[in-house]
């Protein structure tokens, strides 16, 4: 069995919704912040994402 080590980076997400991602990156968790009144016009904010940790730990 192959294992990967993984770290969780916080990535802003654009206007358009889009999030540039390194190679083997997946997104795990998305924040939404409100832009309108009661709760209308949710959009995702941030993503939380595991990011493949390439180097060992010194």
């Amino acid at each position: 069995m192959k294992s990967q080590r993984t770290q969780l980076v916080l990535f802003q997400v654009t206007k358009e919704g889009t999030v540039d991602l390194p190679d083997g990156a997946v997104i795990v968790s998305l924040d939404f912040e409100d832009e309108g009144g009661l709760g209308s016009g949710r959009r995702p904010a941030t993503a939380w994402v595991a990011v493949p940790v390439e180097k060992e730990p010194i």
